[in-house]
């Protein structure tokens, strides 16, 4: 008995060893194998019903291929307690979607094609989907050009009366022997630049020096401390009626910072102007008009523009027009000159700028509208015919009752020198035009309301009238935010119109930029 219980027991001892060493980690390691791969799959079946239930509850709105090449798009969205979709402005991120959820009375689709969208807003209504479209003009995809007779400034990205613009040479020995003698805002053939004040008191800029000239003799300035920094990229000079302004471009933070000053031409004391201008991109500064109203341009990628008004109460008042200063309209940057000229007989005042960069002829022309504002810009360089071989163009303002005149001088690398004649007689106002839309409509749903919500234009003492079509056939004249109804049709287009009237005034334009359309169609 006590021999097979000591079998028994070392037998135990053996398999309990055997077990404990062999087999039970190889147990272990099957049991945690199929736990694992047990919970693996029920993972991949609830993730699965997350993902489907996800994407039956969410839609994924697509940026549209045709403005990719916009720098800020809308790219995320905020849900409202009102169930309404806010999509916002933000950074870029191309081919990304945007998800919202989804309602019963929403149907979805893919938003593609819209032209020059900078925000949308999608407000959810029962059986209904509201959508907002947006143009500013910078192309034509949204403009029925057969049918459009207004004029399209691509660069200033608006629509006007087309211009009237004469430029042709000047034959005349008398007039040239004149013109001649004449201060124009030019550049030197070693870069350096001349600006006149109107008793002939002369400045020279040269790189970052700038020097009085007295005669044929010339000397040197001092500048300001805070215009003599290590971070001084370029200087700039320019003339009004009885003083100059100067002003230095500097690196600070990553940008680019601006200071400008006021120079006596009796003591050559310069004092500090005031004006806060900061940019991300380095450019070229511009000065012109008179001692009190005259315009900063500061021409860069992104150009910044303010105008400047010395009140009589001895306040000064700063306008920032920087947005006529658009991407387009700058062209990469240049150095900028100012002409301001005034008209005698009906006191219209008209602002010329102008490329003083050697090989990039600009030629910008911001108009009044007889008002005390800038209302509109339009790029006049295609006007002037010029050969390939000019080295530079420049400018000198006279004044004259009906129309603007400015002679031109034209440099030649081979040294020649010819005087051309820009006349301005403002715009061709002898009929009606009209602007028409192709289909805004990118949903397959009939149109059921739509209003224009939002306009940006100056008429300028001219007129203009609105309409709004589902079939392209039968307009509807409508107000500012005045809602059309089309209950009762089930077209599936959307189309607006302008009527623009002329005054008999040739100096004044329209100037139409943007124009914003809210559309409601039924989800069915």
């Amino acid at each position: 008995m006590n021999f097979t219980k000591r079998v028994i027991r070392r037998v135990g001892r053996k398999f309990l060893n055997f077990f404990k060493k062999k087999l039970f980690p190889k147990i272990k390691s099957f049991f945690i194998f199929i736990f694992l791969f047990s919970f693996a799959i029920f993972l991949s079946f609830e993730g699965a019903k997350l993902f489907k239930e996800y994407f039956e509850n969410n839609i994924a709105i697509f940026l549209p291929k045709e403005i990719a090449d916009v720098k800020n798009l809308f790219t995320e969205t905020t849900l409202l307690p009102e169930n309404k979709i806010i999509v916002e402005e933000k950074e870029v991120f191309l081919n990304e979607p945007i998800f919202i959820k989804k309602e019963d009375n929403f149907i979805p689709g893919k938003i593609d094609g819209i032209h020059d969208i900078m925000e949308a807003e999608i407000v959810f209504e029962k059986g209904f989907l509201t959508s907002t479209f947006e143009d500013l003009f910078s192309g034509n995809g949204w403009i029925n050009q057969e049918q459009t007779t207004a004029y399209q400034d691509f660069n200033a990205t608006a629509f006007i009366f087309p211009p009237k613009i004469e430029w042709k040479k000047i034959n005349n020995t008398e007039e040239i022997r004149k013109l001649k003698s004449e201060n124009f805002i030019e550049k030197e053939s070693d870069g350096s630049l001349i600006s006149c004040l109107s008793n002939g008191s002369c400045l020279i800029k040269k790189d970052l020096e700038v020097f009085k000239k007295f005669g044929n003799s010339v000397e040197k300035i001092k500048l300001p401390k805070e215009l003599t920094q290590e971070k001084l990229f370029n200087l700039s000079i320019g003339a009004l009626d009885s003083q100059w302004v100067v002003g230095g471009v500097f690196s600070k933070n990553g940008g680019y910072e601006v200071k400008v000053f006021y120079l006596n031409p009796n003591n050559f004391v310069f004092t500090k102007i005031d004006i806060p201008i900061n940019s991300s991109y380095l450019g070229f500064l511009g000065f012109g008009g008179n001692d009190n109203d005259w315009l900063l341009v500061y021409s860069a990628y992104e150009g910044l523009g303010y105008r400047i008004s010395n009140l009589p109460t001895g306040e000064t008042k700063i306008i920032n027009i920087s947005n006529f200063f658009r991407t387009r309209l700058m062209g990469g940057g240049f150095e900028p000159a100012i002409i301001k000229i005034n008209k005698s007989n009906n006191f219209d005042t008209c602002w010329y700028v102008f490329s003083l960069t050697e090989r990039f002829p600009r030629f910008l022309k911001f108009f009044q509208n007889r008002s005390s504002e800038i209302q509109g810009v339009v790029d006049l360089s295609g006007f002037l015919t010029l050969p390939l071989v000019v080295e530079a163009i420049s400018f000198l303002p006279e004044k004259s009752d009906y129309f603007y005149r400015l002679p031109a001088k034209i440099k030649y690398y081979d040294g020649r020198e010819e005087f051309w004649l820009l006349s301005d007689f403002g715009f061709d106002k002898s009929k009606s035009l009209e602007i028409f839309s192709v289909n805004i409509n990118n949903y397959s749903f009939p149109i059921k309301k739509a209003k224009i919500s939002m306009l940006e234009l100056a008429l300028g003492g001219n007129q203009a009238d609105f309409f709004i079509s589902n079939n392209g056939k039968d307009w509807r004249e409508v107000s500012l935010k005045e809602e059309i109804s089309f209950s009762e049709s089930n077209f599936e287009q959307l189309y607006w119109k302008v009527k623009i009237y002329p005054s008999n005034e040739s100096e004044t334009s329209v100037f139409f930029d943007k124009i914003v359309i809210t559309f409601n169609f039924k989800a069915e």
